[in-house]
């Protein structure tokens, strides 16, 4: 049984990056300055109710000042902050109480309001900020509590605030309580100094790819932060064959390399790219390709292509390749016809992304030039390619930061962009203009003169910059501009945005939702025997739910408006039944609930009730503490399963069940109540930390990324998840509404014969497939004496020879073998204690792809174990590739 994921999808962009003011002008625009924001998170403990909890105190150069917590004079609460110091005014030597305000919005205005109580106070002041530049004087003498204000804004880069409540002077004593902060707009235009650099930087998401050979390329020097070792130099230009790419891969340690789909996992290179950025989804299109490209140790191109257009197969991409000591070389041209362009036009712009893998010895790492491929595949975030003639001075370029149609709250996103330039000959300084303009119509505003420093051949300025979306001319699709201020050029164009008005869209979407369903609700009143059609109630549960769940603001205001967009769409299909019903009542369908015992029979599960057998559907939800405050509602939307999961940490040394454990009664009489059935996932892989501290050795090192992360074969594991499975099975077992015991999610162990406990078990394997060494060195190409002397063989891919590939088939059929053994003791463990529920292991589509091999499941295997065939499968929608 699979646990139902749902997607996710991608609404908005908030984005946070960096601006500082320099000098230029602006102009007043037309939309509304945006709202007063709410009381902001980032000051912890302002109250002090947690005495000096997140507040630091220092007193350099032998200051004689103090910091206490104060019960007696306070505010409001029960605490206070009492500062002191005995020391004159004097040059660093003071008293200062801190904080690091965290997770601040750049260019934000923000407003802290405090308490203060003064007995002799003298030159005490709080700010703080870089170099300590802000400071609000706090007034000298003796008075009680007043409020206090202080503003402050950030800048560029700046995302923290290091607050600082200072005794410079002699104070006898300074009471602080009460402290609140609060965002109350954003700042205006911001524009940064030049940053000119040699090459590009891979910050910059620009490539500049000129036509024909050129004698000095532009190179993108991509690095991995953590690591400068792992990365590439990255080269593009064009000619009428196609676009051609050098990629020079930094990458010393030399990994086995996967061919096919699985390419990605080992040392690769994946290249997207995408002909039509400007018209770019947060998913792959017609227009969109996703390549794999890796040297073999003959230093034979390898390729792949997972999202193909209709004309590129796997292996068309004229190249070579070449392995040397720092890593490997790849030059490859895209022939024009792959990239699906009209016949004789070729695109200004395009969009590039390369990411480059580390197969890791197993531990897969990467380092990407920008976001797009490697968590979600969304082109639209990918680097800007310009295609220019040969004989073009200099590419300039309006870059927005977060990529391609932008989706922004004009009452609380700022945009975030770059203005590039890069020379191929020496030019003068340019003296340019940014503006902004509606796509539609012929609103305009002249944000910013930018001064483009002069640059000699080779060199790239990038100027960054920034401003509120509530100060674009207007609501909807727009773009950047930046022209020459003398000839009036038009130097650069940027990927569309869009600016919204979410709050009110949001309150005209649900003010026309709400009264559909109004219509809707009295139209059915008048027909009460069409309200026991299945589909109508569902409907109406789901726009009910979704309504109120909106009206309460609990979720970001783009998601909401989605969640109304696709319960408007339920709305409509919900009053087109209701009126075709109204024509054909005998169409009305009812559904009932499963509410018996559940079997299964020839492949299906069969709901016995009353006596009464039919077969039984069912689906639901899985499986954290929300589909339990859910159950309520879980018949009404369709629903009637659900999953939980509880594992081995659940139990202790002794066998004996925690209280976390034992609700899961509790769990199940609430789903009973509600009509759904309950699946336990029994977790092996929540392994508990009393068996590691019994004896760390059941650890696998170095600690594997996948679920399972000890050796399943140590005595002291055999011993957690066996007292485990003897505590759970038998406390829930009876429990009518149990329906069945997942043994494990998504499993796969790499850990086979290497380790004493199971070494012994692979040459028996060995022994028992072979039956003599003379066979077994014949396919191995080896001289072994003995079984004993066959050492695990080294993962290795269809470029190897056929002896190293064949010892490691051997290897892991072993494995899974061995994997389907142990899952198989769990399933008889379980089944000694009962044969009631239902059992299933959520096995991953992981057969038939070279780089999942090693994982240790054979698909026939394990469900020849359990009772039910189970599955955690997923297909992804890829508009344009070969499948969904």
């Amino acid at each position: 049984m699979n646990a139902f994921r749902p997607s996710k999808a991608c609404l908005s962009k908030f984005i946070v990056l960096l601006v500082t003011l320099l000098h230029g002008t602006f102009t007043q625009h037309l939309l509304a300055e945006p709202q007063t924001l709410p009381v902001h998170e980032s000051l912890l403990n302002g109250d002090f109710e947690q005495g000096n909890t997140h507040w630091h105190f220092g007193a350099p150069n032998k200051a004689k000042a103090t910091m206490a917590v104060d019960k007696q004079t306070i505010h409001q609460g029960k605490m206070s902050i009492r500062l002191t110091n005995q020391t004159p005014r004097t040059p660093n030597v003071f008293g200062t109480f801190y904080q690091t305000l965290k997770n601040l919005s750049p260019m934000t205005e923000y407003r802290l309001t405090f308490w203060c109580k003064a007995q002799a106070v003298k030159h005490a002041w709080i700010g703080g900020g870089p170099k300590w530049n802000i400071r609000k004087q706090i007034p000298d003498g003796t008075y009680d509590w007043k409020q206090l204000e202080l503003r402050f804004a950030t800048g560029l880069d700046e995302t923290q605030f290091i607050l600082r409540i200072n005794v410079d002077g002699l104070t006898e004593s300074l009471w602080i309580d009460t402290l609140s902060l609060q965002a109350v707009g954003r700042g205006k235009l911001s524009v940064s100094k030049p940053q000119i650099t040699s090459d590009i930087p891979a910050s910059a998401a620009f490539y500049p790819a000129f036509q024909g050979a050129i004698d000095t390329p532009a190179t993108v020097r991509l690095r991995d932060e953590k690591d400068k070792t792992l990365g590439a130099d990255i080269r593009i230009n064009w000619d009428m064959q196609g676009l051609n790419l050098n990629i020079n891969v930094i990458d010393p340690t030399r990994d086995p390399i996967q061919d096919g789909s699985g390419m990605w996992a080992s040392d690769s290179i994946q290249l997207g790219l995408e002909t039509q950025l400007d018209q770019a989804k947060a998913s792959y299109s017609a227009t969109s390709i996703e390549l794999g490209l890796t040297v073999d140790s003959s230093n034979v191109l390898r390729q792949y292509a997972w999202h193909p257009t209709s004309v590129l197969t796997h292996t068309q991409l004229p190249g070579k390749g070449r392995v040397h000591d720092d890593g490997y070389d790849i030059s490859v041209t895209i022939p024009k016809a792959m990239l699906n362009l009209p016949e004789g036009k070729r695109p200004n712009i395009m969009g590039i992304n390369i990411v480059i893998n580390d197969g890791n010895n197993g531990n897969r790492r990467c380092v990407a030039w920008t976001p797009g491929i490697t968590k979600t595949k969304d082109p639209s975030r990918f680097a800007l390619l310009q295609l220019l003639d040969a004989n073009t001075p200099t590419a300039n370029a309006v870059v927005l930061k977060e990529g391609a149609n932008l989706a922004l709250d004009v009452r609380k996103d700022l945009v975030f962009g770059h203005i590039l330039s890069y020379s191929q000959k020496t030019v003068d300084l340019q003296q340019t203009a940014l503006t902004a303009r509606m796509t539609q119509g012929d609103a305009h505003s002249t944000l910013s003169k930018v001064q483009i420093p002069g640059l000699e051949a080779g060199q790239c300025a990038m100027i960054r910059f920034a401003l509120p979306a509530s100060q674009m001319p207007a609501l909807g699709r727009a773009q950047f501009r930046l022209n020459n201020t003398k000839t009036q050029q038009n130097l650069a164009v940027s990927m569309p945005l869009t600016v919204n008005d979410y709050e009110n869209n949001l309150k005209n979407q649900l003010q026309t939702l709400n009264q559909k369903l109004s219509l809707f609700n009295d139209t059915l009143s008048k027909h009460p025997l069409l309200a026991d059609d299945a589909q109508l109630n569902l409907s109406q549960h789901i726009v009910d739910r979704f309504t109120k769940r909106v009206a309460q603001n609990k979720q970001s205001l783009p998601w909401s408006l989605l969640q109304l967009h696709e319960a408007s769409i339920v709305m409509d299909q919900a009053n087109e039944r209701l009126a075709y019903l109204q024509d054909h009542p005998d169409a009305v369908f009812t559904m009932d609930i499963p509410k018996g015992v559940i079997t299964h029979r020839d492949g299906l599960l069969w709901n016995q009730d009353n006596g009464e057998e039919r077969p039984a559907f069912l689906y639901g939800y899985g499986h954290f503490a929300q589909v339990i405050r859910d159950l309520p509602n879980m018949n009404t939307l369709g629903a009637t399963v659900i999953q939980r999961e509880r594992g081995p940490r659940d139990a202790g040394p002794d066998g004996k069940l925690t209280k976390g454990a034992m609700s899961i009664l509790d769990t199940l009489d609430q789903a009973q109540d509600n009509g759904v059935k309950l699946e336990l996932l029994l977790s092996p892989h929540y392994f508990p930390t009393w068996a590691v501290d019994e004896d760390p050795s059941v650890m696998i090192k170095p600690i594997p990324a996948k679920f399972i992360k000890y050796n399943i074969d140590h005595p002291v594991a055999r011993k957690a998840i066996g007292q485990w499975l003897d505590g759970i099975v038998p406390f829930v077992a009876d429990h009518p509404n149990l329906l069945s015991l997942c043994l494990a999610n998504e499993p796969v162990y790499e850990h086979a014969g290497k380790d004493k406990y199971s070494r012994m078990a692979f040459t028996a394997f060995l022994k028992q497939r072979y039956q003599s060494l003379d066979r077994l060195n014949k396919n191995y190409a080896t001289n072994y004496a003995v079984f004993d002397q066959v050492p695990l063989p080294e993962a290795c891919g269809d470029d190897a020879p056929i002896s190293q590939r064949l010892a490691y088939y051997d290897w892991v059929r072993f494995n899974q073998q061995h994997f389907a053994n142990w899952l198989n003791w769990m399933h008889t463990r379980v089944k000694s204690h009962t044969t009631k529920p239902l059992t299933h292991i959520k096995q991953m589509a992981d057969i038939y792809n070279r780089s999942t091999f090693s994982r240790g499941t054979d698909p026939e295997m394990i469900s020849n174990i359990t009772d039910l065939a189970g599955n955690d499968c997923w297909a992804y929608p890829s508009p344009g590739g070969t499948w969904c």
